[in-house]
């Protein structure tokens, strides 16, 4: 739309519950709700295709609250919500975020959020802490010893699988792995024949699966596409790899997914001008691509699934 036109209109405002739906304000509670709206002629504008609004509002802390509990909550009509991550000003009493997308805010809390790190090398003023913080609350992953998380090792192709066989619950599988390198009773034995039996995954076509091998960013992609249309997620959102230099050198097999992921900002380039399909993630990498993946592709909780 065009944003010099005089019938676009930007409103903030805080909302009672009357006039929320009543799925929405079952969802809110007694929290505090606010409506973030655009629009353009009189018709409402849902998101925003790039960049992002920051977002300022007023939130004095509770007795008993900490700013690490402080969630915002996007909430759709049919109540369903999804959390955006939020920073806390304690001298000016605000909540901050930034949003692509409009409509219904919640000021949630939720003291299971707070998080005892239990990591001697993860810092809170590492850039990894959020992404960390993120996955070892969902129990996506777990330290290499119980005191640490290995930030900057490398991840394998058996970690990433076992980490979305775990974001999925951890189905019960049947049948036997197909893969001759593959023993059972492993700790991704399971991650890897459900991941195999429903497309995610596939070996290297000469029965080899090789869950030791480091994972290729392209790699990275595949499998996360393919396990985002797994659970009919909307993939349908990609970009071309044009601004970056060896975009040709993206495998075929992944360019499609390398599209999505660049659209979605779930994978950038490992600089600017350079996309680095070939090259290898660390675990604090692929828990912030996991991070991201949540909550700019996932749908949100209660939202059908497969």
């Amino acid at each position: 739309y065009d944003e010099s036109n005089s019938n676009v209109k930007f409103v903030l405002e805080e909302r009672k519950a009357s006039k929320l739906t009543g799925t929405q304000a079952k969802k809110a509670g007694e929290r505090p709700v606010y409506a973030l709206e655009l629009t353009h002629g009189g018709k409402a504008i849902p998101s925003i295709g790039s960049g992002s609004v920051s977002v300022t509002l007023p939130y004095a802390l509770g007795k008993d609250e900490t700013a690490e509990g402080l969630a915002i909550l996007i909430v759709s009509d049919d109540g369903t919500g999804r959390n955006i991550k939020c920073t806390y000003n304690a001298r000016s009493r605000t909540v901050n975020f930034s949003t692509k997308n409009f409509g219904v805010f919640v000021i949630a809390y939720d003291a299971d959020h707070i998080w005892n790190n239990p990591f001697t090398d993860v810092k809170e003023t590492d850039w990894c802490y959020d992404a960390v913080r993120y996955v070892n609350q969902k129990g996506l992953f777990s330290g290499t010893t119980a005191t640490t998380f290995s930030p900057n090792l490398a991840t394998t192709r058996a970690m990433l699988v076992t980490v979305l066989y775990r974001l999925d619950g951890q189905p019960a599988v049947t049948g036997s792995s197909k893969f001759s390198d593959m023993s059972a009773g492993q700790y991704y034995t399971n991650a890897v024949i459900w991941a195999t039996e429903n497309g995610i995954v596939s070996g290297y076509g000469n029965g080899m699966f090789d869950p030791d091998a480091l994972l290729s960013r392209e790699q990275m992609a595949t499998i996360l596409y393919n396990y985002a249309k797994y659970k009919q997620y909307d993939v349908s959102k990609v970009r071309g790899l044009d601004v970056f230099t060896g975009k040709d050198t993206v495998a075929p097999y992944a360019v499609r997914a390398m599209q999505w992921a660049y659209a979605n900002e779930i994978i950038n380039g490992s600089s600017a001008t350079t996309l680095s399909p070939k090259g290898t993630a660390t675990r604090a990498q692929v828990a912030a691509i996991l991070m991201r993946f949540d909550e700019k592709v996932k749908m949100p909780a209660g939202a059908a699934s497969k």
